[in-house]
C-alpha cells in the first residue's frame, strides 16, 4: 500500500487538510485511506512542511474525529507538533508585547502586519495559522527612531542594516522570535504609499493589543496579500489562500471594502494577473464568496491568452509533490505578474 499509493491521492489529501472549511462550521476533514501507514504519513508531513501548512493541517486533523485511529507513532508526532505550535504562538505573543511596549513608550506609531495580524483578526482560532515572526510597519521617517527604541529594549539586528533596506530583522536572544521592523511592505513601495497605508491603518485595531496599536485596513491587507502572496511568491503556500479567504469572508471586509478601489489599487501595482488567478482559485477550490464583478474586471484586464494558461494550473499542479522546477517558476512568474521584467526577477529570486 505504501509503495503503490497514488501521488494524486496523497497530494489531494495534503491540500484538502489545509482548507478553511475544516477550520470552522460543521465540516470535518474526510478520513484518508492510508490511515494505518506511517510511511505515507511521513510523506504527508514532508509535503506539509514544504508548502508551509503543517500546523493548520494538523489542527484540522485534531478536530476531525478520527485522529485516535491513527497508529501511535504518527499520532504522537501530530500531538507533539500541535503542542509545539501552541507554545510558539505564546512565545510570539510575548515578543509582540515586548516590542510594542518599546515602540509605544517611545511614541513611535506602529502597525502590526502579516501573520500575527491575520491570525488575530480573521481566523476562527489562532491554532489554524502559524506565525514565523512578529511583523511591524512604521512610517519611513520614523524607522530610525523605532530602531533606537527597540535597541533600548535589548533588540539587535541579525545582520548589518543597509540604508535602503525595506526592513530589518531584530532579536533579543539568538534563539528567540524574530521581529521584522519594516518601513515599507514591498521593496518598490514609495514613502507616500506607505504613509497612506498607515493613515488608513489608524482606523483599525486588533483586540487585545494596546489601543494605539494600528492594523492595516481590510483593503490594504487584501492588496498586500495579492501583491506579495500571489505575484511575488506565486501562492507558494495554501496559507496565502487561507489568509485571503478569511479576510474576504470577515465581517470587517464585507462592511468596509470597496472592490472598485481594490481593483484600481491592484492595477496600479500591476497585479491584476495575480489577482485574477487568486480570486478564481479561491472561488472554485476554496469556496470563497467573490463578487462576480471583481472576477469579470480582472478577467477582462488579464486577457484570454493569460487566462487560458493560468487555468491549466489546477490545485494539485499548483503544489507539486516534487517541488517547483525553474521552468514552473518562470512560467508562473510571467503569467501572474503584469510586468514581464518583474515576473522574470521573481522566477529567478
Amino acid at each position: 500500500m505504501e509503495d503503490c499509493l497514488m501521488t494524486d491521492e496523497l497530494t489531494g489529501f495534503v491540500i484538502e487538510a489545509a482548507k478553511p472549511k475544516y477550520m470552522t462550521g460543521p465540516h470535518k476533514l474526510p478520513k484518508p485511506s492510508f490511515l494505518d501507514f506511517n510511511g505515507v504519513w511521513n510523506d504527508a508531513f514532508d509535503l506539509w512542511d514544504r508548502i508551509g501548512v503543517t500546523e493548520p493541517a494538523l489542527a484540522c486533523i485534531d478536530r476531525s474525529g478520527w485522529k485516535n485511529e491513527i497508529l501511535e507513532p504518527t499520532r504522537l508526532k501530530i500531538d507533539e507538533r500541535i503542542n509545539r505550535h501552541k507554545m510558539m504562538l505564546a512565545v510570539h505573543d510575548a515578543e509582540l508585547d515586548a516590542a510594542l511596549f518599546q515602540l509605544i513608550g517611545a511614541r513611535v506609531p506602529v502597525a502590526v502586519t502579516g501573520g500575527m495580524d491575520w491570525s488575530m483578526r480573521y481566523y476562527p482560532e489562532r491554532i489554524f495559522r502559524q506565525v514565523q515572526s512578529v511583523d511591524l510597519l512604521v512610517h519611513p521617517d520614523a524607522f530610525q527612531a523605532a530602531m533606537r527604541a527597540l535597541a533600548v529594549g535589548g533588540y539587535r539586528a541579525t545582520q548589518s542594516v543597509r540604508p535602503s533596506a525595506m526592513c530589518v530583522e531584530l532579536v533579543r536572544k539568538d534563539d528567540g522570535p524574530r521581529v521584522r521592523l519594516g518601513r515599507k511592505l514591498l521593496v518598490n513601495d514609495e514613502d507616500v504609499h506607505v504613509a497612506g497605508i498607515l493613515q488608513r491603518a489608524s482606523g483599525s485595531r486588533i483586540t487585545g493589543l494596546p489601543m494605539n496599536t494600528m492594523a492595516l485596513s481590510p483593503e490594504d491587507n487584501f492588496v498586500y496579500l495579492v501583491r506579495f502572496g500571489a505575484v511575488r511568491n506565486f501562492l507558494g503556500s495554501p496559507v496565502w489562500l487561507n489568509d485571503m479567504h478569511f479576510l474576504v469572508e470577515s465581517t470587517e471586509f464585507k462592511s468596509k471594502a470597496d472592490w472598485e478601489h481594490i481593483m484600481w489599487s491592484l492595477a496600479q501595482s500591476r497585479a491584476l494577473g495575480g489577482a485574477w488567478f487568486a480570486l478564481s482559485f479561491l472561488a472554485s477550490a476554496w469556496g470563497t464568496t467573490i463578487p462576480r464583478e471583481a472576477l469579470e474586471h480582472c478577467s477582462h484586464k488579464v486577457g484570454a491568452f493569460r487566462r487560458r494558461w493560468l487555468s491549466h494550473l489546477a490545485v494539485n499542479n499548483w503544489f507539486p509533490l516534487r517541488g517547483r522546477s525553474l521552468t514552473w517558476k518562470l512560467r508562473s512568474g510571467l503569467l501572474l505578474n503584469d510586468d514581464t521584467l518583474e515576473g522574470l526577477r521573481g522566477a529567478f529570486a
